[in-house]
């Protein structure tokens, strides 16, 4: 992972409590920046951070404690833009802002091809390429998140960036395949062979037929090749 130095620390006529402030700030973004890959467990291209603080900050007094700095937006993604509040706990203190540009590029799944609604996805469908995801506006599938089997829910444009959230849930259950009916009540089950007449997704009711009895019912899919239905 590429990290540079924040664009501002390049300036000459920075004093020694902006330069202290702007390494925090490009620490503490930092950190939040490798955490955050670690969990995800991505692949990454390259990042960089560009730490910014306001003119006034050139007049602040040194503070003899550690600057507590607080995220605004705890729950927001470590890459793109994100604003920070610094505060001196000295008595008297100080409190001021500053910012953090933290780009990130990695290689997403995009469509190799254009594809209409309903097409269940392959791994020939599927293309990656390295993006700058700090200038997005919506969300993205990276690389170690696979999209083998989900549906398409409009028609896909060859190079258009795929998302799970675009996409409907994989099948579970095919048409005319055999599945499991289980049937639950308080106190009671059973299960029962029964065939799929209709594709489903976990969560989807479709109707299935069961074989023992040739009677056609409702059930939600609840897993591979297994329907629930409630008496």
């Amino acid at each position: 992972m590429l990290l540079l130095p924040p664009m501002a620390q390049a300036e000459t006529n920075l004093t020694s409590v902006q330069q202290g402030l702007l390494e925090q700030l490009n620490s503490a973004a930092r950190l939040l920046l490798d955490q955050q890959l670690h969990e995800q467990g991505w692949q990454i291209e390259a990042s960089s951070i560009n730490a910014w603080l306001p003119g006034g900050t050139a007049h602040l007094p040194a503070c003899r404690q550690t600057v507590q700095l607080t995220r605004s937006n705890p729950a927001a993604p470590a890459w793109g833009k994100q604003s920070y509040m610094l505060q001196c706990p000295d008595k008297p203190g100080w409190q001021t802002r500053g910012e953090v540009q933290v780009t990130l590029t990695l290689p997403v799944w995009v469509a190799a091809h254009a594809m209409d609604r309903g097409h269940a996805l392959e791994a020939a469908d599927l293309r990656p390429r390295v993006v700058d995801v700090s200038r997005l506006r919506r969300s993205f599938t990276p690389l170690n998140q696979s999209l083998i089997g989900f549906r398409t829910q409009r028609r896909v444009s060859e190079g258009e960036m795929l998302t799970q959230s675009r996409l409907g849930q994989p099948l579970a259950v095919h048409k005319g395949t055999p599945v499991t009916i289980y049937a639950r009540e308080e106190g009671f089950s059973a299960t029962a062979q029964g065939e799929a007449e209709a594709d489903g997704s976990i969560g989807e009711v479709i109707s299935v037929r069961n074989l023992a009895s040739g009677k056609r019912i409702k059930a939600e899919v609840t897993a591979q090749n297994e329907v629930e239905t409630r008496f």
